[in-house]
């Protein structure tokens, strides 16, 4: 397959067979496709289409759904195409990829594609974010390294990595002027960066590592290096992580605590604060922490998350497979309305969930491979679904 290669899409429909919510198989069953990291843009601003990551032709590329005529576009055909790592300009439908060591620029419209940056020899590029102007972008370089302990499984060689200390530089492009400043820097893992959306001059990055074992969350002002904790907190009885912007601004982190170290009781929270540390506030998820979640655009006390479900026997015995959305409350809890079955496996990072709100709020999409192959989803009618919750 090549650039502009087309795909006519069936978009298999079934409805969930406990809470009647209506989805749909929107990519074809074929390879693995995904959409990519979750917390990123992936959708245009009128919700016609999305974009996706895909080894459909044999080789991971980048591809362009198109909703309303049921297509499924090529938009990339270069080598090393990072599944992960992708990211749409929503107002411009303008993708941005890596290509091995090249940060590479398509208009999906058009298709006319051309690289734009490239990071040193010896390192590789991080998820992409872009602020909601798409003028601004930020992500991290870091030594690509390897490590003895890795078997295949996920996660395997997470803490040789860590360990290791890979040299990383957080990075801010500015796409207008075509310019690339470096804004942070240090010999440790660094991923998961995201750009504020609405304040282009602050950049969200973790210390990636098990999350009671790292600083995780930090914010960095690009115009002065100014760097500061995102939360305060402590090693080993605290953890926090899978840290988002919210439309207005906010960021949102999964926190958790507990006794001693010898504990394997963790109390679970939403945490939810600007980035300055201030308006900090905390609702409380129960015993089952979600994987992933994400929120709602206009309303952001409402969240979907995978692997999450209400409390009671009843839905304990239905295990990961389910996804909820979930609702912040005033008196500092979160509530659950089981949505769909997403029954993924978890085995790898394309078969992850990871769970996002179409831009009108409408729709959830989601991965999964319980097919076999990972396919992107769509959960849709949410309005009418939520109801009253």
């Amino acid at each position: 397959m090549a650039v502009g290669d087309v795909i006519r899409l069936s978009f298999e429909e079934l409805r969930d067979e406990e809470t009647g919510a209506a989805v749909r198989r929107l990519s074809p069953d074929r390879g693995d496709t995904i959409a990519p990291y979750f917390t990123q843009s992936l959708v245009s601003a009128d919700g016609e289409t999305v974009l996706v990551a895909s080894t459909c032709s044999g080789l991971p590329q980048v591809h362009a759904i198109h909703l309303e005529e049921r297509t499924m576009v090529q938009a990339s055909s270069e080598p090393g195409v990072k599944l992960h790592t992708a990211v749409m300009d929503a107002g411009e439908r303008v993708a941005y990829f890596w290509a091995g060591r090249l940060l590479r620029r398509v208009d999906l419209a058009t298709l006319q594609g051309e690289a734009i940056y490239e990071v040193p020899e010896g390192f590789t590029g991080g998820i992409l974010s872009l602020d909601h102007s798409g003028r601004y972008m930020a992500f991290v370089y870091h030594e690509a390294i390897q490590v003895s302990s890795a078997t295949g499984r996920i996660y395997s060689g997470m803490l040789e990595h860590l360990y290791r200390h890979p040299s990383s530089v957080v990075m801010r492009l500015d796409l207008q002027e075509g310019s690339a400043k470096a804004v942070w820097g240090e010999r440790n893992w660094i991923s998961h960066v995201s750009i504020s959306p609405i304040e282009p001059d602050l950049v969200l990055f973790c210390h990636e590592g098990h999350w009671e074992l790292v600083h995780r969350m930090w914010v960095v002002r690009a115009s002065t290096g100014e760097c500061r904790p995102l939360l305060e907190r402590g090693l080993y009885t605290e953890r926090d992580g899978h840290e988002y912007f919210t439309a207005s601004g906010r960021v949102v982190t999964q926190y958790a605590r507990r006794a001693s170290t010898a504990s394997n009781d963790w109390e679970e929270f939403n945490v939810v604060l600007w980035p300055d540390g201030s308006g900090e506030e905390r609702y409380a998820l129960g015993p089952q922490r979600p994987g992933h979640v994400q929120s709602a655009h206009a309303d952001e006390t409402l969240l979907v998350g995978d692997g999450a479900f209400p409390p009671g026997d009843e839905w304990r015995q239905k295990g990961s497979g389910y996804m909820s959305l979930i609702r912040h409350t005033s008196d500092g809890k979160a509530l659950y309305k089981p949505l769909c079955r997403h029954d993924s496996s978890w085995k790898t990072q394309h078969s992850h969930p990871h769970p996002f709100f179409a831009p009108d709020d409408n729709s959830v999409f989601f991965n999964s491979d319980r097919e076999g192959n990972a396919n992107l989803y769509q959960a849709l009618d949410i309005r009418a679904f939520i109801g009253s919750f």
